[in-house]
């Protein structure tokens, strides 16, 4: 299985900001087996104390004491390494999220751009990551091939969770429909799908039979650590994987990396269109609680553009 693609989401849980879904697509050239080509790739590119390259669960190289600039240099080299070089914050979501992008520019909230690029780190910084990268990618015998996203706005997510039921069912679904397009970007040979789980769900035949109506999903597993489904797409073969801490290995961690940190780039803008507009505003994560506090901020503001909550707040 040359083929390997990893999921996953950035923002499932808040109330403000889009729910973004990042999918990375690799290709392994060697002859080991594909679960110890994988575990040797994640341990020459995990987050340590005493080395700036990294590919890992965003949560390792993000947090708001922290800052955005490891996370940012990091999936920038790793951008570089695949020939994606953005020029500026909206390059970056035009080059990773176009049909996105659209959407960030519709809703005025989000579409104000950044200052300087890159946002936090300095350029000089990239060019010796993607460097290292590459030296490590080619000694294991594996290409970065591609990164696509996905942002789900509070307008559209609002519409999907009523038409679909809940929240998980729309992260299923447009993780999968991502991982759908990442698809196109492979061809011949068979093709392994890295995913985290979505929350406590283990059962996805129903949505991969949605998402790939064109082939036969055959469940191999179901449980608590692993759902694996095997999925026939012509004389291709495609194993599916739902991985309870599916982001140890580096498919799935690059993509919590984009997915971060357009989600950052998206809220980094968000905050600066509300404190022009309300004094004394304090930034938002956007997760509950707070959510709450900064919804009642700017309430009057809101209400003045005529900005309606549909398009403000998520529900769930």
């Amino acid at each position: 299985m040359p083929w390997v693609i990893g999921t996953d989401e950035a923002g499932y849980g808040p109330n403000l900001g889009p729910l973004v879904i990042g999918a990375t697509v690799w290709h392994y050239g060697g002859r080991r087996k594909l679960d110890r080509a994988l575990a040797q790739l994640a341990a020459a590119v995990q987050a340590t104390d005493d080395r700036e390259l990294a590919i890992a669960d965003s949560k390792r190289l993000y947090s708001p004491g922290v800052g955005l600039s490891r996370l940012e240099r990091c999936l920038l080299a790793a951008l570089a390494s695949c020939g994606i070089t953005p020029r500026d914050a909206h390059d970056v979501w035009n080059r990773l999220a176009p049909e996105s992008f659209a959407a960030l520019q519709a809703e005025t909230m989000y579409a104000a751009p950044c200052g300087s690029w890159p946002v936090a780190c300095a350029a000089t910084e990239i060019a010796p990551l993607r460097e290292e990268l590459q030296a490590i990618l080619g000694a294991q015998q594996w290409r970065l091939v591609g990164v696509v996203c996905r942002a789900i706005f509070p307008r559209e997510f609002n519409s999907e969770v009523r038409r679909l039921g809940n929240k998980a069912h729309v992260l299923s679904q447009s993780t999968l429909e991502l991982a759908a397009r990442a698809l196109s970007l492979t061809m011949g040979e068979d093709v392994l799908i890295c995913c985290d789980k979505h929350g406590g769900r283990n059962h996805y035949t129903g949505v991969l039979q949605h998402c790939f109506s064109d082939g036969w999903i055959t469940p191999l597993r179901e449980s608590l650590e692993l759902s694996t489904y095997e999925l026939r797409l012509g004389d291709r073969n495609v194993r599916i994987e739902f991985r309870a801490q599916g982001e140890c290995q580096p498919p799935t961690a690059l993509a919590s990396m984009a997915a971060k940190y357009l989600r950052e780039l998206a809220m980094q803008a968000f905050n600066a269109f509300w404190s022009d507009r309300v004094a004394d505003l304090r930034p938002t994560a956007g997760y509950p609680g707070d959510a709450r506090r900064f919804y009642d901020q700017v309430t009057a503001a809101r209400e003045k553009l005529g900005i309606d909550v549909d398009a403000f707040w998520r529900e769930r």
